[in-house]
């Protein structure tokens, strides 16, 4: 375990190109199959790790890899497309919101990828697909090199993870909101508990900058959803009476008692009225 992530280091990294002649030395002619099965087998992507075992022989490795750990970030971000406009500061709140205010259910995106994520809306609730991730005591360490090498990338638009960090880091605030995740299938927790999720993206997440043109467009409509003020005042409503039966009696019952005594005040005073 510890070797493997040595491996994943930044600093530990050797040019493919070597790693390439002493490949060549074993005389193994599977060998590029073979880091590709090793890269999926330490991917943070759930969906990925599942699957490595159908990896085809086409499955190639590009010309343009530097190192193994440009080749881990490549193969967690594959498929991806940046959006045409970018996001704003969006507030639509933790996962446990969105739950309860939005209706929102969320879901694990079958994406083989981090570069996807998908809302969609059939009224009066929404489905956020997410793709599902393993958590375990090798995600800090990873995660952290990964987001080092988008960091020091040439290309401008290569922060993928470090995106998809910013997001888990804003849907998870609390444990509920962690356990909301795991019970969704989004959060594969090896961890033990989920206060220790929370720790570990509110320590990863912190300073970090997503790049605004990632997942730009399900933000803003994850944003627009979840200010719509029917949803906003009925979850309102749920949360902070029908959760109560006894308050929520008592207000029924106060109601309840000032449309009677309004009836009785006009009957009092039109029944005189009419003698």
């Amino acid at each position: 375990m510890f070797v493997q992530e040595d491996m994943f280091l930044l600093e530990n990294q050797i040019p493919y190109q070597v790693l390439t002649e002493v490949m060549k030395v074993v005389h193994d002619v599977d060998w590029e199959l073979k880091i590709i099965r090793f890269i999926d087998g330490n991917i943070l992507a759930a969906e990925t790790r599942r699957r490595r075992r159908l990896v085809v022989i086409n499955d190639r490795i590009p010309t343009t890899i530097n190192h193994l750990l440009e080749l881990l970030q490549t193969r967690l971000t594959k498929d991806k497309t940046m959006d045409q406009l970018p996001h704003d500061w969006y507030t639509f709140g933790n996962a446990n919101e969105l739950m309860e205010v939005g209706r929102v259910r969320f879901k694990p995106s079958q994406a083989r990828t981090l570069a996807r994520i998908k809302f969609t809306k059939s009224w009066p609730d929404a489905n956020i697909e997410l793709p599902a991730i393993i958590v375990n005591d090798s995600t800090k360490p990873i995660m952290l090199n990964l987001v080092a090498y988008e960091m020091c990338s040439n290309d401008t638009n290569a922060s993928w993870v470090t995106s998809y960090i910013c997001l888990l880091d804003s849907l998870i605030h609390h444990p509920d909101d962690a356990m909301v995740l795991r019970n969704a299938g989004i959060l594969d927790n090896r961890l033990g508990s989920d206060e220790e999720v929370v720790q570990l993206f509110n320590e990863i997440g912190k300073d970090l900058v997503p790049n605004n043109y990632i997942y730009s467009d399900a933000r803003r409509d994850i944003q627009k959803h979840y200010e719509r003020w029917r949803n906003t005042m009925v979850a309102q409503l749920k949360r902070e009476y029908i959760r109560n039966p006894w308050q929520f009696t008592g207000i029924t019952f106060g109601v309840l008692s000032l449309y009677f005594a309004g009836l009785q005040t006009y009957f009092t005073i039109w029944g005189k009225g009419s003698h």
